[in-house]
């Protein structure tokens, strides 16, 4: 493929692609746009992208149910790339870039002419390639760096020693944030008894935190170098991301208040549970074997980092489930995807 495109699929599944030119694209319900939603959430005039090089910029035409990036309401142009979902009303949107191919419908994969952060004309740099798309509702994942710091990542303890010491006031408002979660956590149920649905401020609040948390993991794991960001928000071109889909409705019986919901769901769980509980275990280890690999090399294997990865992930997704912020049954999987 040798133009940018989009890719999008709607309720029904259908999925559509059209190239991206220069000049960008309209979005919207109205048949003057140039990628036409028949979707009711979706305004006449709804957002617009634009491309400028090889960077592809979102912009949402203040519309009135929003345009989301993974996850997060975008208010101003926002930078997308390949790795991103656009959510506009029930359709996601993908962005393909030059050089890649697609398997299927929204997973892009780089093909064999493509080098990640190779030098295109211009000096400009190739954008990093996609994972496979889960259609699980919780996705986690952490950009393998290129080079990692030996002194932070010092084996036997040492280098998570001193990023601790540097994480101090991210753990001093992570604690704060914990008590409150622990409240909402038992406010959400009785929402989800009387209503069926978890309320968004308390859903988005949870979820930040625990994006919050996610950085300062990784950082501590030595997933990343990239000291975290002081916000629950999703950043633009942050190492680390975690998206947890809103769902639109929720089991009473599942979630039932007083902590019922979640011996319930814990019981039903606990399969699951006993693969990502082995996951984790083998993760430390490979934790403790990557620290001397980065000591000699100066880079976290790339096997073990994708393992890692998962095994947290896959941790993440029992955790959202007991906790009542999704009904999905997490998977008997350790991937990364």
């Amino acid at each position: 493929m040798s133009e940018y495109s989009v890719e999008w699929t709607d309720a029904s599944g259908a999925s559509q692609k059209r190239d991206l030119p220069e000049g960008g694209l309209t979005i919207g319900r109205s048949p003057a746009s140039d990628i036409v939603l028949a979707d009711t959430k979706v305004s006449g005039s709804h957002a617009r992208l634009r491309r400028e090089g090889i960077r592809v910029f979102l912009q949402d035409s203040d519309s009135t149910n929003g345009t989301y990036v993974n996850g997060q309401r975008i208010s101003l142009e926002t930078d997308i790339r390949p790795s991103d979902e656009v959510v506009i009303g029930d359709t996601r949107l993908w962005l393909i870039a030059p050089s890649l191919n697609t398997t299927e419908v929204g997973t892009p994969v780089f093909s064999d002419q493509t080098v990640v952060g190779a030098p295109l004309p211009g000096g400009q740099e190739a954008p990093a390639p996609a994972m496979e798309r889960s259609g699980y509702p919780v996705r986690f994942d952490v950009r393998r760096p290129e080079k990692s710091s030996r002194l932070l990542n010092f084996p036997l303890g040492i280098g998570m020693l001193i990023k601790y010491v540097l994480l101090i006031p991210h753990l001093l408002i992570l604690f704060l944030l914990s008590i409150i979660v622990s409240l909402f956590i038992g406010i959400g149920p009785f929402a989800i008894l009387f209503t069926g649905r978890y309320p968004r401020g308390l859903f988005n609040f949870v979820v930040g935190t625990y994006r919050w948390t996610g950085r300062t993991m990784a950082y501590v794991l030595s997933l990343t170098d990239r000291y975290p960001a002081f916000t629950m928000d999703a950043e633009p071109d942050d190492d680390v991301t975690l998206e947890v889909d809103y769902p639109e409705r929720l089991s009473r019986i599942l979630n039932f208040p007083l902590g019922i919901g979640m011996l319930i769901k814990t019981v039903l769980a606990i399969p699951v549970f006993i693969v990502v509980y082995v996951g984790l275990l083998i993760a430390m280890i490979l934790v403790f074997i990557a620290q001397f690999a980065i000591l000699f090399t100066g880079r976290f294997p790339k096997g073990m980092h994708g393992f890692l990865v998962g095994a947290v992930q896959a941790y993440n997704r029992v955790l959202f489930y007991i906790l009542g912020l999704t009904d999905a049954y997490p998977p008997f999987s350790l991937a990364r995807r």
